[in-house]
């Protein structure tokens, strides 16, 4: 049975979600990127792959190619959509049923932070092989002006994800991409207090929480259809910088980690 909030989950992917300003379509191109350039020639699993917009180019890369989503409702319109050689499975990042060593890397686009990050650790560290690669990429919530989306568990730092990757026994990289656009410091931490808190006070009710995705979405100004399926013709990459493991970073807005398994 799919609970209330797994078709509000689906309803905002299949109505809503599909709507973005440019920029954000940037993001989406620019992560799937990296991604492909990751798996290439591995077995790679994708967890959380949601309606799966890149599933047939990520798989067309990878010798072997999984992807694990928690809806139900996804899963059912994955099974009518065209996802290349990706084989798709209901299940949960937590606690899945492959094997120890069944992957050489684990992608998580956009979704770390709906889970529990140490369960989630432990189990990507039981799926890679020896050595093998763990990718995410996560909203910063560090920049001034960062608003946390409904739903999600926990947003970390750069420093609290290097400590959390650390203890689970992975070796840890960090990439900023999308730099915040420039302006006074103290004018857009004062437009993120007003903007939390007008949050905040739309949140307090389920009405609440749809009137303030509506007038988050308007603010976006024109918002344009995303492609159907991610494809070599819409691909493109940004700029991206090396981070350092202990200190916030304040200036990009989309954090990437690439974190490798130590050999024990």
């Amino acid at each position: 049975m799919v609970s209330d909030s797994e078709n509000i989950l689906f309803l905002e992917t299949e109505k809503v979600g599909q709507y973005f300003d440019l920029e954000t379509h940037s993001v989406i191109f620019d992560r799937y990127e990296f991604a492909g350039r990751l798996c290439q020639g591995l077995r790679a699993l994708e967890v959380g792959c949601g309606s799966g917009i890149g599933l047939e180019y990520l798989s067309n890369l990878s010798k072997t190619f999984v992807a694990l989503e928690y809806s139900h409702q996804n899963v059912r319109l994955l099974e009518s959509k065209d996802v290349g050689s990706a084989r798709v499975f209901q299940g949960d990042a937590h606690e899945t049923n492959f094997g120890d060593g069944s992957f050489d890397l684990i992608i998580g686009l956009a979704m770390v932070y709906y889970l529990d990050l140490s369960k989630f650790l432990c189990e990507a560290s039981r799926l890679l092989d020896t050595e093998g690669k763990l990718f995410f990429c996560t909203s910063n919530k560090d920049v001034p002006g960062f608003c946390e989306a409904p739903g999600t568990t926990h947003y970390y730092s750069i420093p609290e994800l290097n400590s959390e990757l650390t203890r689970a026994g992975f070796e840890v990289e960090f990439f900023g991409a999308f730099p915040k656009d420039s302006g006074g410091l103290k004018t857009r931490r004062f437009k993120a207090f007003i903007k939390n808190t007008m949050k905040s006070f739309f949140e307090l009710t389920n009405l609440g929480s749809h009137l303030w995705e509506n007038l988050r979405l308007k603010s976006l100004g024109k918002l344009y259809p995303l492609p159907s399926k991610i494809t070599k013709a819409n691909i493109q990459s940004r700029h991206r910088v090396r981070l350092v493991s202990d200190y916030p970073d304040f200036t990009h807005r989309v954090i990437y980690v690439v974190a490798k398994k130590r050999a024990i």
